[in-house]
């Protein structure tokens, strides 16, 4: 996913998808929770003789659910460590991963006080959109320069509420929501569609207990020449802004 994701031309919102009021938004990620992440990639974490550091980012695509297409681009976020500082080793039962032994973990993103965050402006009716998002690690040198094999681990599919304005956002867990997560890629969106109950169907799809925590909010003062510098349905944060 992350490579077809980056070479694949997604497809443009026609008219009848596009027709509301041009507005900016802002989704935050913060949290997944009881992700199996291979054992083999949790040793090189833990391992003592520090050949091998394991990095995880998200890639993000909007999902227009009526049109069964990916729209805008796809967002990777800023790659980080996964270290004691943003992983935590989960109790539960024996977990696997692709066949393979696995830990169920949760992880923070950017956990010290900065946002995992992306913005975009919009016509689209936000009741139509998903949010199609992919937990990616990478095994790369002890310095992180030189990148190795890339996992998938696993996916969600979050719908863009915007139910509150920025400038009412606390950062309180009550104000966020919470997405369901998947094995496999994101792909299956498009043979399936954005019904969860659907996609729950498929056998070891959906990753039991399995979450990831974000929020989107609406900018409603946004100023009309920041949403000149940006084209519509373009993620832009981290790493691009």
């Amino acid at each position: 996913w992350s490579k077809l994701a980056k070479t694949c031309k997604l497809v443009p919102l026609g008219e009848a998808e596009a027709s509301g009021t041009d507005t900016m938004y802002q989704c935050m990620l913060f949290e997944l929770g009881k992700v199996p992440v291979p054992k083999s990639l949790l040793d090189k974490v833990d391992s003592k003789d520090k050949k091998h550091k394991i990095q995880m980012h998200i890639n993000a695509t909007l999902f227009h659910a009526k049109k069964g297409a990916f729209f805008g681009n796809t967002w990777s976020g800023p790659r980080q460590t996964v270290d004691d500082n943003c992983l935590t080793r989960e109790k539960g039962p024996v977990s696997k991963w692709n066949g393979n032994p696995a830990e169920l973990c949760s992880l923070k993103l950017s956990p010290r006080d900065k946002n995992y965050a992306f913005i975009f402006h919009t016509k689209a009716d936000l009741a139509d959109v998903r949010l199609a998002v992919e937990l990616v690690m990478t095994v790369t040198d002890i310095k992180g320069e030189i990148r190795g094999e890339e996992f998938g681990i696993c996916w969600g599919v979050l719908p863009m509420v915007a139910a509150k304005n920025a400038s009412d956002f606390s950062k309180k867990e009550d104000d966020m929501a919470k997405g369901s997560l998947f094995a496999g890629t994101p792909r299956l969106l498009l043979f399936l569609g954005a019904d969860e109950a659907a996609l729950s169907k498929q056998k070891n799809a959906k990753l039991p207990g399995g979450v990831f925590k974000y929020v989107s909010l609406k900018h409603t003062k946004a100023d009309d020449s920041i949403m000149k510098l940006i084209s519509p349905n373009e993620l832009v944060g981290g790493d691009d802004s």
